[in-house]
This record gives structure tokens, C-alpha cells and sequence, in this order.
């Protein structure tokens, strides 16, 4: 049994969307349609060739996919543009499932690819206003639920806002819509990386449901996905770098515990305990827990102003909210026992290992990414753990993520 099965209508395609399963540490292998033996790998992506068939062809084929799949999770993949047999594979994919749900995030971010109101934008324009997007394939409009429309199922929206209130407002708004059917195809608003972080995570807690979407919802599924006896990880990250806060915003929210750093500044005990409560909670929930002092640019200015008031420095005000990510860390660490850990920013690790009581880090010679190097390191009891550290302006935007996988499922 595979944990996941990706079914693409194009190899370009399946490549480019396998290999962000690959990129997070799952063994990929690309095929194409029949697969009689089963091969060794973690994540299977299948490609049909599909995408300039008849669309009866298409939805039966990922019919019999879906039918068949013996898989942890089942990842449809389609065109950012919307390209190919987009709605009669989504109904493909909802005849196989029984009761289930198809989320529907087509939007690529990086690539511009965004969806807002239910239409699919390439650098902020419909898709079907340009010419670079007509042809044989072409979709015949931008709005997505009315590219569904003719499918015999439900088709519901998923607004940005909601989108943007987290996964449980997600979950919520799927559970009040009424669809009249057990299965329903729901197209969802995104144009960051974390709104796709939400709903990926959404997918996790919805039963039988099928992820329908580019290589950039890929992207944040890939994570996701691995054994359920997976190591416990916490991470902690002081950085005040533009980029570690934008790779943090990828971090699904519920593993995330910003401490509150006004707080801080008053009592680095109480907010570091403060803190410690949150994240022992998340990591008994997710096997994942981060700390950070700075969750967005306004933290810093906060914590700052709060210093001020009280006749602080610059560096008194770092020096109390680095004490208080310190204290949170040793709790979570006496509470539960050792954990592989990330931390971002020297000062950070630095702080965090002294209080571990660990005196040397053993390299392996292997990292995430350039310049993501992953230790092992061993405490005054004899204790070892793994750790992975980053430098504040280190990585691409899923750095943080990709660090949390690779501690969580390897």
C-alpha cells in the first residue's frame, strides 16, 4: 500500500508534482497507466495521459484509479490554468469515493497562479483573458464552479476569508454547507502558501476526501503525509528575518505557539511557561510543536514598545524574549522526554542546546537544503536526538516546513 497516490493527466505534470513529495523525504516514482506489479515507494504518481482524450475517457479512468488505489491519500492533479478534462476527472475521482469530498485548490502562488472569488487568476487576470491560455485544451472560463458545474455533484465555494480562518473555520464551513448529496466537490479560495497549508490540512481531517489540485497545493500535502508512529518535534524559531517569518507562515497554525512577547519582556518565566502549556498541547495533537517570538513583523515593535515603557533597551528586551523561547523549550523537553528539534537563528540554537545541557553537536554530513545541515547531537545523560538548524535568511519558502517533515517522518 502506498501512503499516496497522484493522478496526473500529463507527465510534465506528474513530474513536477511528484517531486514535491519527493523534495519532502517520500520516495516517488512517476509511472503511467496499466501498473500490474506494485513498486517500492512511498508515494506513487500515475500518469494517465488524459489530458487531450474524450472527457468520458478521463473520468473513467480516474474512476478506476481512485477505485483501486490502496492508498493513504489520493492527490488529483490538474493544470494551474485549468487545462485539460478538469471537471469530468474531479467527478471521476468523487464516483470512486463513496461519500466523499473533493477539495479543489488549482492556485500556484509561486507561479502567480492564484484563485479569488472562485476564478483562477494568472498575474491577477482571469485566465481566459489572455491568449496565452487558449487552445484545444483551454478551459472555457475562469470561474471554477462554473467549469464544475455540469458534474452531477454538488459544487460548493470556499471563500478566502474563511480559508484564512484556519483550518477548524474551514472544517466548520464544510460542515454547514448543504449539499443534498453525501459527496461534494468544494472549490477553495488561495493565493498565499498558507491559505494552501490550510487546506491540505483540512483534507487530514476530513473523511474520504481527495485533494484535487497543482504541484503548489502538492507542496504543502506532501508534509503531511508519513507513518503514524512518527517522531515527536519541536521547533523553535527566534529569527527576526523577513524570510524565516515568511517560511513560517507555512506552518499549518494549530503547530505554531507565538509567545507573547509584550509579556516577555514583563516576565520571561511566565511567558515562556505560558507558552510551553501551548505547544506540549499541539505536539500531543500533531507530533509537531513550534515556539516563536516572532510570528510577524508587528511582534517585533510590540516587544520593543513594551520594553521602552519599562526603560529597556534593545538588547534587554532580546536577552528577556530569548529567555522566555529558552524556558518554553526545557519545559516541552522535561515534560515529554527528548524530541528531534529545529531552531532557526545562532543566537537560538545556541540558547536552546545550553539549556539541554549539550556540549557538542555531531554533524552528518547531510542537510535538507544548502545551507540546512541536520545533526545529531547528545545530552549530559546520554540521551540523542537529531537537529536541524537554519540561519534566518537561509532556504526557500517552504524551508521551515520541508526541516519539520524531514525530523517528524525520517
Amino acid at each position: 500500500m502506498y501512503d499516496g497516490l497522484v493522478i496526473a493527466d500529463d507527465l510534465t505534470g506528474a513530474i513536477d508534482t511528484g517531486y514535491q513529495f519527493s523534495k519532502a523525504g517520500l520516495q516517488t516514482v512517476v509511472s503511467s497507466v496499466p501498473r500490474e506489479v506494485e513498486v517500492a515507494a512511498d508515494i506513487l504518481v500515475v500518469e494517465t495521459g488524459t489530458r487531450s482524450t474524450s472527457a468520458e475517457r478521463a473520468r473513467k479512468t480516474v474512476a478506476e484509479l481512485t477505485a483501486n488505489h490502496g492508498a493513504g491519500t489520493v492527490y488529483k492533479k490538474v493544470d494551474s490554468t485549468l487545462r485539460g478534462n478538469v471537471a469530468a476527472e474531479v467527478a471521476g475521482a468523487l464516483d470512486s469515493l463513496g461519500p466523499g469530498i473533493a477539495l479543489v485548490a488549482p492556485a500556484f502562488p509561486g507561479n502567480g497562479r492564484v484563485t479569488v472569488g472562485g476564478y483562477q487568476l494568472v498575474d491577477g487576470e482571469p485566465i481566459t483573458a489572455s491568449g496565452d491560455y487558449e487552445g484545444e485544451n483551454a478551459p472555457s472560463t475562469s470561474n471554477i464552479v462554473e467549469l464544475l458545474s455540469d458534474i452531477e455533484y454538488p459544487v460548493e465555494h470556499v471563500a478566502i476569508d474563511v480559508i484564512a480562518g484556519g483550518e477548524t473555520a474551514v472544517v466548520d464551513a464544510i460542515d454547514s454547507i448543504p449539499t443534498g448529496s453525501d459527496s461534494a466537490a468544494l472549490v477553495c479560495d488561495a493565493s498565499t502558501e498558507s491559505h494552501l497549508a490550510t487546506i491540505a490540512n483540512v483534507g487530514q481531517r476530513v473523511d474520504a476526501a481527495v485533494y484535487v489540485g497543482s504541484a503548489g497545493l502538492a507542496n504543502q500535502v506532501a508534509p503531511l503525509i508519513g507513518p503514524s508512529d512518527a517522531s515527536a518535534v519541536l521547533g523553535v524559531v527566534g529569527s527576526t528575518n523577513e524570510r524565516t517569518i515568511e517560511q513560517l507562515s507555512g506552518v499549518p497554525g494549530e503547530r505554531v505557539v507565538a509567545i507573547d512577547c509584550e509579556a516577555a519582556v514583563e516576565s520571561p518565566r511566565r511567558a515562556g511557561d505560558a507558552a510551553a502549556a501551548r505547544v506540549l498541547d499541539a505536539i500531543e495533537t500533531h507530533r509537531v510543536g513550534v515556539i516563536t517570538s516572532v510570528n510577524t513583523s508587528a511582534s517585533i515593535d510590540e516587544a520593543l514598545a513594551a520594553g521602552t515603557a519599562l526603560g529597556l533597551d534593545r538588547d534587554d528586551v532580546e536577552e528577556r524574549v530569548l529567555r522566555s523561547l529558552r524556558i518554553a523549550a526545557a519545559a516541552c523537553w522535561e515534560e515529554i522526554g527528548p524530541v528531534d528539534i529545529f531552531a532557526t537563528g545562532g543566537a537560538v540554537a545556541s540558547n536552546v542546546l545550553s539549556t539541554l545541557d549539550v556540549d557538542s553537536v555531531e554533524l552528518t554530513g547531510r542537510e535538507i537544503a544548502s545551507g540546512i545541515p541536520i545533526a545529531q547531537l547528545e545530552t549530559a545523560d546520554g540521551t540523542t536526538t537529531r537537529l536541524v538548524t537554519k540561519a534566518g535568511g537561509f532556504g526557500d519558502s517552504d524551508a521551515i516546513t520541508r526541516s519539520l517533515h524531514y525530523l517528524r517522518h525520517t
